[in-house]
């Protein structure tokens, strides 16, 4: 069964029920449906019919602090295009939610990234970031409109190699162990502090 990403509590819905282009966590279920386990992947199908469906990330990497619903792929994506389009190389990256504080009224993405090569204008990079996101996700575009509730992204730029040191301090180096996508704010913080 599928569940909206959006909406993680909502109804478990039938192959029949759902729609192309939305993300979904899949549910395992008895045939009775006494039971279901969410298995962690989020999904979106290509198409309904015939059923053609890709798995675009895990449920702990899909962004969502302020409504913005920014599954992993998305992300991905979006620094693919702009290292493209700025002319350097990105390494590793992970974002994390910062929430309004009193010198900055609205949340934003802080995207974590190391560089092989960095761009020439970071603010550059920051804005095709933006953009790419905008293009592709309707929810983060309307919470982005005019930067009343989510402000533009910001990018910190990490050393060299801190994504391994990180990942070979907390024990997740190797094996099938990935650089989470998304952080929360203690993991960021143990990352930055690495």
């Amino acid at each position: 069964e599928f569940v909206r990403a959006e909406d993680p509590e909502g109804p478990r819905l039938g192959l029949h029920q759902v729609e192309p282009e939305v993300p979904y966590l899949i549910h395992v279920t008895t045939d009775a449906g006494l039971w279901a386990h969410r298995i962690g992947d989020v999904v979106r199908f290509a198409s309904v019919q015939p059923p053609r469906l890709l798995v675009i990330g895990r449920d702990e990497s899909f962004l969502n602090a302020f409504g913005e619903s920014v599954a992993q792929e998305e992300l991905e994506d979006a620094l693919a295009v702009a290292a493209r389009s700025c002319h350097c190389e990105v390494r590793e990256f992970a974002v994390v939610p910062e929430y309004p504080r009193a010198d900055r009224p609205g949340g934003r993405h802080l995207f974590l990234v190391e560089f092989d090569v960095p761009p020439p204008d970071l603010a550059a990079f920051e804005e095709a970031i933006d953009g790419v996101l905008r293009a592709c996700n309707e929810d983060y575009r309307t919470h982005r409109a005019g930067d009343l509730q989510l402000l533009p992204p910001h990018v910190r730029l990490l050393r060299r190699n801190a994504f391994y040191d990180w990942m070979k301090v907390t024990g997740r180096l190797g094996g099938r162990s990935k650089v989470p996508r998304v952080l929360d704010s203690e993991r960021a913080r143990a990352l930055l502090e690495g």
